[in-house]
């Protein structure tokens, strides 16, 4: 079983290393998600868990916010491997609103 500050540090590494995104690590509220990834313009917030940790009221109300307020927010990634595919994904996604932006303008 891998433990959260692995899963969270691979994580980061792999955000950094392919996308060269910028990894935040926050830490000024509590319940807050564990990181914030910015790329090309746009924002990401992850909760990191390790597989049988245990979801908290408050870091769920939290991601539910920054969604609701448009940002992308996970309320839990628990392996490397979903992660690098939620990334991805959202990295496609913010490519694409990038594209559409920059003819708009």
């Amino acid at each position: 079983m891998s433990k959260e500050s692995y899963i969270e540090r691979k994580s980061v590494e792999y955000a950094f290393k392919t996308y060269d995104a910028i990894c935040l690590k926050l830490t000024t509220q509590k319940g807050l998600p564990d990181r914030q990834f910015l790329y090309k313009g746009k924002s990401l917030f992850v909760e990191f868990k390790k597989p049988d940790g245990v979801d908290k009221a408050l870091q769920a109300w939290w991601c539910n916010r920054l969604n609701d307020r448009g940002f992308d927010a996970i309320p839990r990634v628990d392996n490397i491997v979903a992660f690098k595919q939620l990334f991805d994904l959202w990295v496609v996604h913010a490519d694409e609103t990038r594209r559409q932006t920059d003819k708009a303008v």
